[in-house]
């Protein structure tokens, strides 16, 4: 088996718990959950910043009436909008800036700051969380769901490293140099959920 396939995997505890096996994992088809693309969006980034490789869901805006998926107003359990595509399309150019497969699950370079609690935790146990890929002093991808602002501390290796906080709704809002080793950093403020993304020079 090459590609471990996963429904609904939100939390993406699926990951994290096979991930020894050092296969494909997927989260195909999501929905049910309401309309709010904030539930798809959110569940999308945790899953593959988690370390999963897919993830697709289900898009209630495609139908035979409306083939370029612009439907607003339909009855159907789950969400799907230009908007989510969109935020989704962030997360590829996002991912597709690093050097995805060489960059493995890396929570433990997060030592403190608003978040520190929230590492292994839920949205149902924690109002925040935080998730980290990476490859040691080369590239960190970080996710964090929930709060409004957040303040990391993190352990780099030393060096010299360029580090951009990204919207998941619309890119890159802030970046600047940092140092390695222990280093405190800050997001702008945001709204559901932010992405930093920290790459050596």
């Amino acid at each position: 088996m090459s590609i471990f396939n996963f429904h609904y995997a939100t939390p993406p505890d699926t990951v994290e718990q096979n991930y020894k096996l050092n296969k494909v994992f997927s989260d195909d088809e999501t929905g049910f959950r309401g309309k709010d693309d904030a539930l798809y969006r959110t569940e999308a980034w945790e899953f593959v910043i988690a370390g999963g490789a897919i993830y697709d869901n289900l898009d209630y805006s495609f139908t035979a009436g409306t083939p370029s998926g612009t439907l607003i107003e339909y009855k159907s359990p789950g969400s799907g909008s230009p908007q989510l595509r969109y935020q989704l399309r962030v997360l590829r150019d996002f991912m597709n800036d690093l050097d995805f497969i060489h960059i493995k699950p890396m929570n433990g370079i997060v030592k403190g700051g608003s978040a520190t609690a929230a590492l292994s935790g839920t949205p149902a146990k924690s109002a925040v969380t935080v998730r980290v890929l990476g490859e040691e002093g080369k590239a960190y991808a970080i996710y964090v769901r929930g709060g409004r602002q957040v303040e990391l501390e993190l352990a780099l290796p030393k060096g010299k490293y360029r580090a951009e906080w990204v919207s998941p709704y619309g890119g890159v809002v802030k970046s600047g140099d940092v140092e390695g080793g222990e280093v405190t950093v800050t997001s702008p403020p945001y709204s559901q959920d932010v992405a930093l993304r920290i790459k050596a020079k």
